[in-house]
């Protein structure tokens, strides 16, 4: 397995000559005599990981996220489009990831002795299940069921008589008040007027 991914993807020689993405940083640093330190102070990057981003050692960075970081900083330092650089980065690790083992997924199988349950845990699970059900039914009838043995807190509403109903009284108030109060009716008339 070993030997088919390092025939597939050589291994990286970092005293080999670059290609791609690291020689254009380095002919753009080169051309505006700048040297690695100066890129690092400019961009803020180690050296190091300066060196290895024009040899094309990405193995030696952090990890992507930071080589396609290093990567735009850089370009941004010696006037290079930073897209077009992150995304010849992009490519350049695209290429030297190997492609993904293809996930074999063991579905089960119905006749398959060794994936069915034993009649152990089949009787254990019905067990389980009786079990429940009888200490739902026993809470059941200990939390709701005495309530029907009890006696009512309140007896029975008993409806009250109605009350007699009282006629108005037919006297009338006086319409002048005085050492003289008279009483006023409609239907009588006094002499006196």
């Amino acid at each position: 397995m070993a030997d088919s991914i390092e025939s597939e993807f050589p291994p990286h020689q970092p005293d080999a000559p670059a290609s791609g993405v690291g020689a254009r940083l380095r002919t753009a640093r080169e051309a505006q005599g700048l040297s690695l330190k100066d890129i690092a102070a400019r961009t803020r990057i180690t050296a190091r990981h300066v060196e290895a981003l024009e040899t094309g050692d990405y193995d030696s960075l952090p990890g992507r996220p930071y080589a396609l970081g290093f990567a735009r900083s850089y370009a941004k330092a010696v006037g290079l489009d930073e897209a077009a650089i992150a995304e010849a980065v992009r490519a350049e690790l695209s290429a030297r990831t190997p492609a993904p083992e293809t996930r074999v997924i063991h579905q089960f199988e119905a006749g398959d002795p060794a994936k069915t349950p034993s009649r152990l845990v089949s009787w254990l699970a019905g067990l389980l299940v009786v079990s429940v059900l009888g200490l739902g039914l026993v809470f059941w009838r200990s939390y709701y069921w005495p309530s029907a043995d009890l006696p009512a807190l309140v007896g029975p509403e008993e409806p009250k008589p109605a009350a007699p109903r009282q006629r108005p009284s037919r006297r009338r108030p006086p319409l002048r008040r005085g050492p003289t109060a008279r009483w006023c009716s409609p239907r009588r008339k006094t002499a006196s007027g």
